[in-house]
């Protein structure tokens, strides 16, 4: 049954989006956050809804949050 699963997940994972690194995302979030002048906590949900947007499924939300926080220096 285990091998069965193993090869469900191969082949839906090749339907799947592929998956950005933390530095790509980083960069990603880097970018959003000098282009809105984004520099406050308050800021944070424009943040995250652009770069969900950019990122389209490549990553999850609480990988975008906790850069989004480090790099507004709030982690």
């Amino acid at each position: 049954m285990a091998e069965r699963e193993k090869t469900e997940i191969g082949i839906i994972s090749d339907y799947l989006p592929q998956q950005l690194s933390e530095e790509e995302v980083e960069k990603i979030v880097k970018t959003t956050i000098s282009e809105l002048g984004a520099v406050t906590q308050k800021d944070f949900g424009k943040i995250v809804g652009l770069v969900m947007k950019r990122t389209k499924g490549q990553t999850d939300a609480a990988t975008i949050s906790r850069l989004i926080k480090k790099v507004l220096g709030n982690d």
